[in-house]
């Protein structure tokens, strides 16, 4: 795990390990493809102005930029074209996610009838925070991911409240610290699995980033999934799919990628994370943001 320290880079440095590497770039063409090995290579200013002389770096206002960027990820979508919509923070990417559900209603994409569901949002506490009770608040959800003493992997305790006699916080290196949290669904949602799991019959593995649309429900609110699985609604690892982190947008390919960076993601953009979102599409990667300049800027600092 990423918190258990940099094993790939220990395997690079010190035990030898010589990684092969692919230089030549192959999802892009022309222009967008110059754009794209500026990029790479660090040349930050380079592929910024390429990209703004295509016209993908768009300077939109508050008021209307995440309504553009649905519209056009919608649109897309109507013409048969796959596409990712990134967004480097979760704050821009659930209003992201608003405006491409409330498009998608209006467009009859999703179903009328919707049904809410209890998720689980990660409290990313660190195993030295899940120790200390001061952390601990009336609701939060502990998750056990190994067996402890008396206790089963898979057992979920919520907190009474920060004076709960019953914290386990020896055990604190075997489990996580969940906020819950609901999510309204419909037929036609797309989700996001958020922690490795399983379906309701056991049969089949959810892995952590990957995306299903919704088919419908069953009598029990259990969730149909478009490949015929079936996940229980107490899952509770799910999120909206619609947006992803660029993180998380990493290995991923579409037609089509639009991103969502303005103001309020500067402090998390990088020339890294800028390349990562750019790179994602075959044909176009549009960016919204609210000032060129300032996330020039931004995306020319190395994270």
């Amino acid at each position: 795990s990423v918190e258990r320290g940099a094993a790939l880079r220990l395997l690079e440095t010190d035990a030898g390990l010589v990684p092969a590497e692919i230089r030549d770039i192959q999802r892009q063409r022309g222009d967008y493809k110059a754009a794209v090995r500026d990029l790479s290579d660090g040349h930050i200013e380079e592929g910024f102005k390429r990209l703004d002389a295509l016209g993908w770096i768009r300077e939109v206002d508050a008021a209307e930029r995440y309504q553009v960027l649905a519209r056009d990820y919608v649109e897309t979508l109507a013409e048969g074209k796959t596409a990712l919509v990134v967004s480097p923070t979760h704050y821009e990417g659930e209003r992201i996610n608003e405006e491409i559900r409330a498009r998608l209603k209006a467009s009859g994409q999703l179903g009328k009838t919707q049904r809410t569901i209890h998720t689980l949002e990660n409290a990313n506490l660190t195993e030295a925070e899940r120790r200390d009770v001061v952390n601990y608040a009336r609701g939060y959800v502990l998750v056990f991911h190994q067996n402890a003493k008396g206790i089963r992997k898979g057992t979920r305790v919520t907190v009474r409240g920060a004076d709960d006699e019953m914290l386990p916080l020896q055990c604190a290196d075997r489990l996580q610290v969940y906020h819950a949290s609901t999510l309204e669904l419909a037929k036609g949602d797309i989700v996001r699995v958020t922690r490795n799991g399983t379906t309701l019959d056991g049969k089949h593995r959810l892995s952590n980033g990957a995306r299903y649309s919704v088919r419908g429900f069953d009598k029990a609110g259990n969730l149909r999934l478009e490949n015929g699985w079936t996940t229980s609604k107490d899952f509770g690892h799910l999120a909206y799919g619609y947006v992803v982190t660029s993180h998380a947008s990493q290995g991923k390919t579409v037609d089509r990628v639009f991103i969502g960076q303005s103001s309020h993601s500067l402090g998390a953009s990088s020339r890294e994370q800028f390349y990562v979102s750019v790179s994602r599409a075959l044909d176009r990667a549009t960016v919204y943001t609210d000032d060129k300049p300032a996330l020039l800027d931004a995306v020319r600092r190395s994270d």
